[in-house]
């Protein structure tokens, strides 16, 4: 766990918080495809669309 200080008030980022906002970036920065994300962080592509990119109504999930 991360510890920081934010206005007197102390906080704390859980592992899950960190790998949510590592994915979002890779995702963001359009360098990787979900498919190197879900393997980058041992997950599945199915995974990936579903929670990170399910907004998105243009992208369709590939059958692997």
């Amino acid at each position: 766990m991360l510890e920081k200080s934010f206005g007197g008030f102390r906080y704390i980022r859980r592992p899950y918080q960190c790998r949510h906002t590592f994915i979002s970036i890779c995702l963001n920065s359009g360098k990787l495809s979900p498919v190197e994300v879900a393997k980058l962080v041992g997950s599945s592509p199915a995974m990936i669309y579903n929670h990170y990119l399910g907004t998105s109504s243009d992208i369709e999930v590939p059958i692997l």
